[in-house]
């Protein structure tokens, strides 16, 4: 029995060199990319609506679509360690969580709600926001797209 402590421990070192071996490997952008690429293809389809119903004044289901949008971002990110595509998604996902936020203030069917000045003034932010967001994702992972 005492023979087999110091192999385990040697077999437990060994496996933590490995490990750790195996962490240290950065991300390329391209991977990384990789990452972004396929969550933004999934998610199209929620955000395809989500003018169609802020039009409509379901403020409520838009919210929903943000907040969904926020925790895709979340789930990508949590995949992504190269810190130039992680900065990227990091600001797309800052500025729906932004509308998310807008959104979910608002009451259903208050029209008006986005006609204040303050709102318009959110509304204006989070679209030039998401832009350079969306350019910024163009210049770092056009290449990789």
């Amino acid at each position: 029995m005492n023979k087999r402590v110091p192999f385990l421990a040697a077999l437990t070192i060994a496996g933590a060199v490995t490990l750790t071996g195996c962490g240290g490997a950065s991300q390329s952008v391209e991977e990384a990319c990789g990452i972004v690429n396929t969550t933004m293809s999934e998610l199209e389809s929620q955000f395809a609506d989500v003018g169609t119903e802020a039009a409509a004044g379901d403020f409520s289901q838009v919210s929903e679509v943000y907040n969904a949008l926020v925790e895709k971002f979340d789930e990508a990110n949590g995949k992504i360690s190269n810190e130039e595509v992680k900065s990227v998604v990091d600001d797309m996902r800052e500025a729906i969580a932004d509308g998310a936020e807008l959104f979910s203030g608002l009451d259903s069917g208050d029209l008006t709600a986005l006609m204040d000045e303050e709102n318009q003034q959110k509304l204006t932010t989070m679209g030039e926001d998401l832009a350079a967001a969306s350019t910024d994702y163009q210049e770092v992972c056009g290449a990789s797209s």
